[in-house]
């Protein structure tokens, strides 16, 4: 599923981290909805995981190596 897809219906974020599939890449900063659709939108979203303190949470987006962007 495409991120911009997936974003579309998940509404429980509203701060997110894209990493790359093997977890070697990140983005340094945390981004926001549209940060990330801009950016990612059309990536391939291969899983999701949350990041961070209990009050603090950002959802972490994984995406093909191919996908991530510098």
């Amino acid at each position: 599923m495409k991120i911009k897809e997936f974003l579309k219906f998940y509404l429980g974020y509203n701060t997110f981290r894209v990493v790359n599939e093997t977890g070697d890449r990140w983005t340094d900063d945390v981004l926001s909805k549209e940060e990330v659709l801009k950016s990612f939108g059309n990536a391939e979203l291969k899983r999701t995981d949350i990041d961070g303190e209990e009050y603090m949470c950002s959802l972490v987006l994984f995406i093909a190596d191919k996908d991530f962007k510098e």
